[in-house]
């Protein structure tokens, strides 16, 4: 026979156990303070880390035992404010940030002590003898993750900010006795450490996939598909042989340059003519060997009169021309049809002179040897750009138009065989996420029971 429930007349919790109790969530918390900024050491004399949103997993809900050298380290000198240093059970709560895939209210805790600030968008939260610091934190991830919390953000600039103040007062939390709750964490954190090591295995042979991919795609570019033929030191600093049959060529001699729109973000509208910018060619979605209409942002026609330069057409290609890391120096999009569509804010257009098919090229610009022309002389520090003079310096391999058409058949098939791998080990990601979140979600609001 089940045990005893009762509507809890919260929305987002329904039923509960009938012996359970319901409190505010401020109630609950018996200390919060707001992160804050010391004052940066000028020189390596300061001695307290400060930590960021960037240094957590938060797929896991803990901090446990990361190694100082994993963090991204800042050092702050000894004026720094000494009582926001964490100790064990506390929990760091996201209340500034964000965006639409990843809204504020993200929360990590403290297995240990540790000698370190939080910045000024996370605030810090003690629990009070309600609660035990681990059962709050599988409170807030159950808010969070069902997407709770999106009811007290608000947005400003493109910024998301937490009301914590109105969320702490507003909502109200079931609180079983402390002996439930520790019997309920021990069964959560066994149950999520076996869904973690799933999905981090599942990662991990994603990886190799990708290593597989990539290793396919640079032999095939540069190497050809044909068996036993003879070679020719390229002579070039990022491919040593070559078929000898393969010519090398300038990317000068192949394409014109053009400039993407003059525009902002605040130049998109709705509908209009398609237009591809910086973020869509960055985006992960982004093969670099087709288009997409994921990809696709639309401008006004106008631009058709005030910016026809802009408009790309069939084997062009749209590059960024800034990264924030050295892996995206190179990002690009082949243009493989025919359709109206400009070259958006920070790009770079390859305007092909012959207009032949060029997708060998655009398999050669994904691959780590093509792009070393570009990493090593890229400018930068936070944003490495990427300036014509580069690009233009660039050398390509050409096989024969037969020879190239080859590649792309053996490439398209082998990539698209390795991709539907690739889906489907994320697609067991997403369905392991939305079973730890209902997990969680049902022993937090107790339609579950502990088994004996």
């Amino acid at each position: 026979m089940g045990r005893m429930m009762k509507d809890s007349g919260i929305p987002w919790i329904g039923i509960m156990p009938a012996k359970w109790e319901l409190h505010r969530m401020k109630s609950c918390v018996e200390d919060r303070t707001s992160g804050a900024w010391g004052n940066e050491a000028a020189d390596d004399d300061g001695d307290t880390i400060c930590l960021r949103i960037a240094d957590f997993d938060y797929s896991k809900f803990r901090f446990k035992d990361t190694p100082i050298d994993e963090l991204t380290i800042r050092n702050y000198d000894g004026e720094t404010i000494r009582k926001l240093l964490l100790k064990k059970g506390d929990i760091l709560i996201e209340k500034s940030g964000g965006g639409e895939k990843t809204p504020v209210g993200r929360t990590v805790i403290f297995d240990k002590d540790y000698p370190a600030l939080y910045a000024n968008f996370m605030d810090r939260i003690r629990c009070s003898d309600l609660v035990t610091s681990d059962w709050m934190q599988y409170v807030f991830v159950t808010f969070y993750k069902n997407g709770y919390s999106k009811n007290y953000i608000k947005q400003t600039t493109g910024i998301q900010n937490l009301d914590l103040t109105s969320m702490l007062a507003c909502e109200r939390i079931p609180v079983p006795s402390t002996e439930e709750q520790n019997k309920i964490v021990d069964f959560l954190d066994s149950e999520c450490d076996q869904i973690d090591a799933v999905i981090e295995e599942t990662r991990a042979s994603i990886e190799e996939y990708k290593k597989l991919k990539q290793a396919v795609i640079t032999e095939a570019v540069t190497k050809g598909i044909k068996k036993n033929r003879p070679l020719k030191d390229s002579g070039l600093l990022w491919v040593e042989d070559i078929p000898a049959d393969w010519n090398i060529s300038r990317i000068k001699a192949l394409f014109n340059f053009g400039k993407g729109l003059p525009i902002t973000k605040d130049n998109l509208l709705a509908e209009g003519i398609a237009v591809i910018s910086y973020g869509q060619i960055h985006s992960k979605t982004n093969t670099g060997v087709k288009l997409q209409e994921d990809l696709f942002r639309f401008v006004s026609e106008q631009y058709l009169i005030s910016n026809p330069s802009s408009l790309v057409k069939q084997s062009d290609f749209i590059f960024a021309d800034t990264s924030e890391d050295l892996e995206g120096c190179g990002n690009c999009v082949y243009v493989d049809s025919d359709m109206e569509l400009f070259a958006g804010y920070h790009t770079i257009i390859f305007q092909s002179l012959d207009r032949a098919d060029k997708k060998y090229l655009a398999y050669l610009f994904k691959t780590d040897a093509w792009r070393s022309q570009i990493r090593s002389k890229v400018s930068g520090v936070k944003l490495f750009s990427i300036s014509r003079k580069i690009l233009n310096d660039a050398t390509v391999l050409l096989p024969s138009e037969e020879e190239h058409q080859e590649i792309v058949a053996f490439l398209d098939e082998k990539c698209a065989g390795i991709d539907a791998l690739i889906a489907k080990k994320e697609q067991l990601i997403s369905e392991m996420d939305i079973y730890k979140r209902a997990l969680i979600f049902e022993y937090v609001t107790g339609k579950k029971e502990v088994p004996a």
